[in-house]
């Protein structure tokens, strides 16, 4: 169990006092304007676990990067249990060695292949196929989680950014308002698996690394890419950035005047499929899990785990 960005905000703001005077958890919903869900939430973590672990830890830590992962109908889901295994061996080393430990899940989890006439607009909803992609995302979480210990769980910080497949969802209902209250990214139940949740296209900050699906770049907004990912993100956002969207590994670091490292990175993929849309590019694709060690202030070095050793070590 973990708090999400509003859950930890209302602790930050309100800390043990919501235990200590035992107000009504409804009448403290009202008063600080969220739901009450929010607050027994909040009440539960406290009394299980003490109080939560600052979101902006000095100390070095450690930030497992899951990649694109597209979960999707007919494809297994196996990977999730390989690599649910290995976040909770990683889990256990950093709990022993009190290190702060962040999973950052960049997007792109569901593929909702089924909203993809959305982008381009040729295709009505089908509610069936809409429901087979919810459930294989669902499915793919659970096979992760399933392998977490509750310490390990309970220890991590896990932050998921929105990814524009994800948006699809979003993006569905704005164009078909008659979709709204039909479907929605509460369908993901992303939040309920204890995710931090962070909007499309909305960084979020870890050890002063930006994490984001995708950086955009111009007034048209488009995402920062090219071969020389790395290098763009850096030069672009002038500051330690990490993204995906593009399926492609790509690192870049330089040191400024004052001799702070900035870093860049593009993290690739995790699934072994070939998408039949890519064609000769799903050979670009780097397909594995990176880990940033270290990370402090913007700085980190760099474990690349493909998923080839993923699958030979975790699984059956």
């Amino acid at each position: 169990m973990s708090l999400n960005a509003e859950q930890r905000r209302v602790y930050d703001e309100y800390g043990a006092d919501i235990v200590k005077y035992q107000i009504p958890s409804r009448t403290l919903a009202r008063q600080i304007g969220v739901t009450e869900w929010t607050v027994r939430r909040v009440k539960d973590y406290i009394y299980k676990y003490g109080p939560p672990e600052p979101l902006n830890d000095d100390r070095p830590g450690t930030v497992l990067v899951i990649p694109d992962s597209h979960a999707k109908p007919g494809v297994s889901n196996e990977r999730f249990v390989w690599l649910g295994r290995l976040i909770n061996e990683r889990g256990h080393e950093a709990l022993a060695n009190n290190v702060p430990f962040t999973v950052v899940n960049i997007g792109d989890m569901g593929d909702m292949e089924s909203l993809s006439s959305y982008d381009v607009g040729k295709k009505s909803f089908e509610g069936r196929r809409y429901w087979k992609d919810i459930e294989a995302v669902l499915d793919a979480q659970q096979s992760l989680f399933d392998q977490i210990d509750p310490e390990v769980h309970a220890w991590v910080r896990w932050v998921y950014t929105e990814g524009n497949h994800e948006h699809r969802i979003s993006r569905a209902t704005n164009d078909n308002p008659a979709l709204d209250g039909l479907i929605s990214l509460d369908d993901l139940r992303l939040e309920e698996f204890g995710w931090e949740v962070y909007p499309f296209k909305v960084p979020a900050e870890v050890h002063g690394i930006a994490f984001c699906h995708y950086f955009p770049s111009g007034v048209m907004g488009r995402p920062i890419g090219g071969l020389n990912v790395g290098r763009s993100l850096v030069t672009k956002c002038l500051k330690s950035c990490v993204q995906g969207h593009s399926h492609l590994w790509n690192h870049a670091s330089f040191t400024d005047v004052m001799g702070k490292r900035i870093h860049g990175m593009s993290v690739g993929c995790y699934f072994e499929h070939e998408e039949e849309y890519a064609g000769a590019a799903n050979r670009m694709w780097w397909r594995g899990i990176t880990v940033l060690k270290d990370a402090h202030d913007g700085d980190y070095y760099v474990e690349q785990i493909p998923l080839s050793v993923i699958k030979k070590e975790y699984g059956p």
